[in-house]
């Protein structure tokens, strides 16, 4: 439900990054988007020209006061971050939860992982296609806790139904200087309610006519069923990958498993660092859980019994999140450990598939269960085992006899390292027979899967939020010319969605990409047992040894080996 009220245009906004191709005009973007509120008493940064955004009401947990969106104004099908303090504000709210405005490095942030996310996750998050510098100043916390004033901006993101917008904010008290609202909150998801079963994700089994004609109950226990099942697989493919939202509540996800608000996104150097975080990223489900939970309690107050004839049928829905997620999490390490995608979810259903995910997440989750003191003295050492090395062990030993010595650093327990092995040789030979029956001889197979298992022990150094975050001040802080600006964060978008390609997108086919710069793509085809550089629309195929030899212009065979290490050769079977 959405409140409207006033915005002023910003007099000398400029574009920052822009990525919409398809949607608007650059200039478009300015004249339709560049307006806000007047919160930092910049008021020489407007003009005259005024027009109407609505606030966003939605509810949920971690809201305090607050009614829903209070720095964003949607205007359509887009929704503006940044723009000042609407009247969704609630009561004795502290300075930095009512000021309204949005940082240029926070929004520059925010825009870089909805890209990185949308190559990494099976859902992606909403997308974002400008960054707006106002002109004006934002307020940043220091040091000491002070007010500090930078360089302000606004972030122009896809307006989307979050699970929020269906919870009450039960703590809800407008400030007293809020102009009245007339629909009360509870009245306000009354509304929502009766509008979610149109808007719940169809399940891709069913088509469109079955969809159509269920009843009420039905509708909604398939919808919240689809809902819960694409939330677990996109919180479950983030964990395998060692992203973490950070901030996974209610108002923070769409109904289509997309994230949002992503200034907490983090990636992490190891699965064991997820100690110091409250919440865990392995339990960032369960705030889900208690959200779909809410919404369930609120269909049945809030619906007609005579038209949800079977309420039961939405009893422990919440509980299907907990479910999901194990199972999509073990599947997703085995991607991890190099196996191909297309290989295993084809046997994803068979028991021995099923056993090693579940070996997978123990060790993953092994000794990441106790609290430690943040920032410990070696945070790539918590956690009792190693998951990317012992993956990249396991795909890259030619067979069990040379396996097993490599693996007793990494396993010290003989009994577990035993199990380890004997499941994973189990199921990486049912998954050989699988490939080759599309063309992937014994020895490729082996190959392709060293290459990808590589993936899961690089650090992401590159991804990670304090690091990023750093860099991205550093540029503004460098840079006074607004062009300039722009320049060098398109080249940083660019440059980390390279990045992303090769460490963390999934590779659809027998294929495995271990190099990605610019127009230039250099993948591994497992059917064809070569190298592939693609440049634009070209292919050229090498043979496997050419990694071993000096660069040329589409296959820079030094820099392959310099990025992932020593280990990219003697991975390889």
């Amino acid at each position: 439900m959405l409140l409207p009220f006033s915005v002023r245009r910003y007099a000398r906004a400029q574009l920052i990054l822009a990525d919409a191709e398809g949607l608007f005009s650059e200039r478009e973007i300015l004249e339709r988007y560049a307006f806000g509120i007047d919160t930092t008493g910049a008021g020489g940064a407007f003009s005259a020209d005024e027009k109407l955004f609505h606030a966003e009401r939605y509810g949920g947990k971690g809201l305090r006061t607050n009614g829903g969106g209070v720095r964003c104004g949607v205007d359509g099908d887009w929704l503006v971050k940044g723009v000042g303090c609407n009247q969704l504000l609630g009561e004795n709210m502290n300075f930095w939860s009512a000021h309204g405005s949005l940082s240029l490095a926070d929004a520059i942030g925010e825009a870089l992982w909805a890209k990185l996310l949308q190559r990494a996750l099976p859902f992606g998050a909403v997308r974002i296609p400008a960054v707006i510098a106002t002109g004006a100043a934002s307020w940043v916390r220091g040091p000491q806790g002070e007010k500090l004033a930078t360089k302000g901006a606004l972030l122009l993101r896809q307006a989307t139904h979050r699970l929020g917008s269906f919870e009450r904010a039960v703590y809800f008290r407008p400030d007293a200087t809020a102009a009245p609202i007339a629909l009360s909150d509870a009245d306000r998801v009354r509304r929502a309610i009766a509008e979610l079963p149109r808007l719940l994700p169809r399940p891709p089994a069913l088509g469109q006519h079955a969809w159509a004609d269920m009843d009420l109950s039905e509708r909604l226990c398939a919808g919240l069923l689809e809902m819960a099942r694409r939330f677990a697989a996109q919180l479950a493919a983030a964990a395998a990958k060692r992203i973490m939202h950070g901030a996974m509540v209610s108002s923070n996800i769409a109904l289509d498993g997309r994230w949002l608000d992503l200034g907490s996104v983090t990636g992490l150097p190891r699965y064991g660092i997820s100690r110091v975080f409250k919440t865990s990223f392995w339990n960032e489900y369960v705030r889900l859980m208690a959200g779909i939970k809410d919404v369930v309690f609120y269909i049945k107050k809030y619906t007609d019994p005579a038209l949800l004839t079977r309420p039961q049928l939405l009893s422990g829905l919440e509980m299907s999140v907990k479910v999901f997620f194990y199972q999509e999490l073990g599947f997703r390490l085995q991607l991890r450990a190099g196996f191909p995608e297309q290989a295993l979810r084809k046997l994803s259903c068979h028991p021995a598939v099923a056993a090693l995910g579940k070996l997978f997440v123990a060790l993953a989750q092994a000794g990441t269960s106790v609290d430690v003191p943040a920032g410990p003295a070696d945070p790539n050492a918590i956690g009792d085992y190693d998951f990317g090395a012992i993956a990249k062990i396991l795909a890259g030993g030619a067979d069990r006899a040379c396996c097993e010595p490599r693996l007793r650093g990494a396993i010290g327990d003989p009994r577990l390292r035993r199990q380890v092995l004997e499941q994973y040789v189990e199921v990486a030979e049912m998954l050989r027979r699988e490939a080759a029956g599309h063309g992937v001889d014994k020895l490729n197979f082996s190959r392709l899967c060293a290459l990808n298992a590589m993936k899961s022990a690089t650090d992401m150094h590159f991804f990670s939020r304090s690091a990023l975050n750093a860099h991205v001040r550093a540029v503004i802080e460098r840079e006074a010319d607004e062009r300039q600006l722009r320049q060098e964060f398109e080249a940083l978008a660019a440059h980390l969605g390279d990045q992303a390609d090769m460490v963390l997108a999934d590779t659809a086919g027998y294929r495995c990409v271990v190099w990605r710069d610019g127009r230039l793509t250099v993948e591994f085809d497992a059917v064809r047992g070569r190298w592939l550089s693609v440049v634009g629309g070209a292919r050229v195929a090498r043979d496997w040894d050419a990694i071993l030899g000096d660069a040329c212009a589409d296959f820079p065979a030094p820099a392959m080996r310099r990025y992932w290490g020593d280990d990219f050769l003697w991975s390889m079977p």
